[in-house]
């Protein structure tokens, strides 16, 4: 008989500085009734990441949460997937705070779950190279990443039925494809055309699997979803599919894999996130061509499939040069963890507090724009300033035990080869551009952390095309 290993993972987030009511809301259409479903059906094996904001909400409002998860893990239904614990990208934070934030989540889910992740969670599927080797300083055995990694990389459809081996300085990690497929099928395909598909690429040897590993959020929260997947029963209908052919769809944790198959081979990924995330990254004018080479290709059937092997956008870092204000607020987040890196060795009960809040600071949301990217959201950068500022204000009181220090600085802070000039006190920091003239564009309010004029400039973007033709001319 043909079979096939299935693993199904949720990744469920929610921003630091995100509104309490999106929170209750999240937990009351999509996390609490998906548990309620999956309890249900013990054969349904499953992969469960919640990011810190998340955990830290629960903790706070919905310990029985937790307690579930705890027994669903204890019962060996649910393996818990780790991450850093903020949900910060890892190549735009210090290699220092990716792993401690990797190991502080491990101690949470080992503290509140009895079980210590071997996988993480890698936030928007933002790769570059050299992760390997931070992921395997902290702890971490495997992640997974979406098919557009490895179709870049050279491999075709009918190779990404398993997981890979890559390294980085000789530090190796394991590393899954998410299929594309099953992440359009689910949940918005009948039940049907996903046990067609797994059918469709089960082995006789029984060593293929295929990876679902997606939004958490999509089971309730997107757009008609919770009337579709709960009200409708689309998530009772699945998971009563894989029990009915359990036979031969072998519904199986990340770790139980690895220990039942070998790696299909060795790997490099380029850097690489969802192909939206790449397209995102790209200047205006450059979104458009790549949706005109996008179509004709499409159109072309000897062409359509080499599509996502060959044309790609750009990658993550070009926010920071696309979106000057996003880069503030990370050259802002990379001051701050310097800051504290100097003090890391002062046995001040303030160190620890200064770091969570710098932690807080490095979620990754608000620094770029996209579909799902924040940084538009005011009240997402507010929380990232406010988090940042505060912790400076911590380490201030540290450094000096008065409040009548003044102090000036010359230094290239937004990275551009050109000093900028910073004045702080106790209560106030002022960034000076003089190159643009003296221009003062951060004014952080220390007392109340507050940047004063934390604004973002009115700029094109490709999805305006779109706005314009709906206006009657």
């Amino acid at each position: 008989m043909k079979t096939i290993n299935f693993i199904f993972g949720c990744h469920s987030h929610q921003p630091v500085g995100n509104f309490e009511h999106v929170f209750e809301m999240a937990y009351e259409q999509a996390y609490r009734p998906f548990m309620d479903v999956l309890e249900r059906y013990p054969a349904v094996k499953m992969t469960q990441h919640f990011t810190g904001p998340l955990l830290d909400w629960f903790k706070a409002h919905a310990p029985e949460f937790l307690e579930r998860l705890r027994a669903g893990v204890d019962s060996g239904q649910i393996e818990i997937m780790g991450g850093a614990y903020y949900e910060p990208l890892l190549c735009a934070i210090p290699e220092r705070d990716a792993i401690a934030q990797i190991v502080m989540m491990a101690e949470f889910a080992e503290r509140e779950f009895g079980q210590v992740p071997k996988g993480m969670w890698l936030a928007e599927r933002v790769w570059e190279p050299h992760m390997p080797s931070t992921m395997r300083r902290a702890g971490i055995e495997y992640t997974a990443l979406d098919d557009t990694h490895f179709l870049t990389a050279g491999l075709t459809a009918d190779n990404l039925f398993g997981y890979y081996v890559t390294e980085d300085q000789g530090l190796s990690l394991k590393v899954f494809p998410i299929l594309a497929r099953l992440r359009y099928f689910v949940p918005f395909h009948p039940v049907r055309e996903t046990i067609d598909y797994l059918r469709e690429n089960a082995t006789e040897d029984g060593l293929a699997c295929a990876v679902l590993h997606d939004d958490g959020e999509k089971f309730g929260v997107w757009p008609e979803t919770h009337h579709s997947v709960y009200e409708e029963r689309w998530l009772e209908e699945f998971f009563q599919a894989l029990t009915d052919n359990s036979e031969w769809i072998r519904c199986v944790t990340y770790t139980e894999f690895m220990a039942k198959a070998p790696a299909l081979g060795r790997i490099y990924l380029p850097t690489a996130s969802y192909h939206e995330m790449m397209e995102w990254a790209l200047p205006p004018e450059m979104q458009r061509q790549l949706a005109r080479l996008n179509e004709r290709v499409s159109s072309d059937p000897s062409l359509a499939p080499l599509r996502a092997s060959f044309i790609r956008g750009s990658f993550w870092r070009n926010f920071l040069v696309k979106y000057p204000e996003a880069n503030n607020i990370q050259k802002k987040m990379l001051r701050v963890s310097a800051k504290l890196d100097q003090l890391r060795k002062k046995r001040d009960p303030r160190v620890r507090e200064a770091e969570r809040l710098l932690f807080e600071g490095q979620c990754n949301c608000a620094y770029w724009h996209g579909v799902f990217g924040g940084l538009y959201l005011n009240h997402l950068r507010t929380a990232l300033y406010e988090k940042l500022i505060a912790a400076e204000k911590v380490m201030d009181e540290i450094v000096h035990r008065k409040d009548d220090w003044v102090a000036g600085f010359q230094v290239d802070f937004d990275a551009d080869g050109r000093d900028e000039a910073i004045l702080e006190t106790a209560h106030q920091a002022l960034y000076f551009q003089p190159v643009d003239g003296g221009t003062l564009f951060e004014w952080d309010f220390k007392d109340q952390p507050f940047n004063l004029i934390n604004t973002l400039t009115r700029r094109e973007e490709v999805y305006h095309d779109r706005c314009g033709r709906a206006v009657p001319r």
